[in-house]
């Protein structure tokens, strides 16, 4: 014999005890889906951080491991190339090795950063000051150059290629302060030696060389 299911009965039959007890009722049930809800979508962001990291940190090993073998292995390969004599005598360490059949290239980059000391912060005020009071009124659009020249990048650094440019254009004029300036942005300049990087290439069906990507930043 089935039981009887007590009759629904609207909230304008209830007493107000009962409509008490039905809308807390009704909200721990929410509360409750809410709860399953989110331990659901955290369950869910864990599995895929946690999956994504541990080959974050696997991939990053790899790359520490390669990255490695390829300073010990160049090492000996220099040392090689230099014993039989087919380093260029004016390469700073860089060099490109390619196998027997020419369809594999590893090439060693030699990095470093360019500094500027107070030297040449102090040239640049001069020059500024130079370009601001007497080319301007000269040439409009040499000043604009020159002075984008001088600008500083985000971390607040001169660009050694901007740099550069300017001080091809040292020839423009002849005044103290011009040739003062251009003289401490030069003296001011060095750079050091970071350490070697490595690209790696190899031919593909066309015989074109395409460029494997890598990133050994910070390593």
């Amino acid at each position: 014999m089935s039981e009887k299911t007590a009759p629904v009965r609207s909230i304008e039959d209830m007493t107000p005890d009962e409509i008490e007890q039905y809308l807390a009722k009704k909200r721990k049930a929410e509360k409750a889906a809410a709860e399953k809800e989110r331990k659901a979508y955290e369950a869910e962001t864990d599995y895929r951080v946690n999956t994504i990291f541990a080959l974050v940190e696997q991939a990053h090993d790899f790359l520490s491991s390669l990255h490695k073998t390829c300073h010990v292995e160049m090492v000996k390969q220099e040392e090689q190339l230099a014993k039989y004599g087919k380093i260029n005598k004016s390469s700073k360490g860089g060099f490109s090795i390619d196998n027997s059949d020419k369809s594999l290239r590893i090439t060693r980059t030699r990095a470093t950063k360019p500094y500027w000391d107070e030297r040449s912060k102090k040239g640049v005020e001069i020059l500024k000051e130079f370009l601001s009071t007497t080319a301007k009124k000269r040439d409009l659009k040499l000043y604009k150059m020159l002075m984008g020249f001088l600008e500083r990048n985000k971390a607040g650094e001169l660009e050694y290629s901007r740099v550069m440019e300017l001080i091809k254009n040292e020839g423009e004029f002849n005044e103290p302060e011009w040739v003062e300036g251009i003289r401490l942005l030069k003296e001011g300049y060095s750079n050091y030696f970071e350490g070697y990087g490595y690209q790696f290439k190899k031919k593909n069906a066309s015989g074109k060389w395409e460029t494997v990507l890598l990133n050994f930043s910070g390593l």
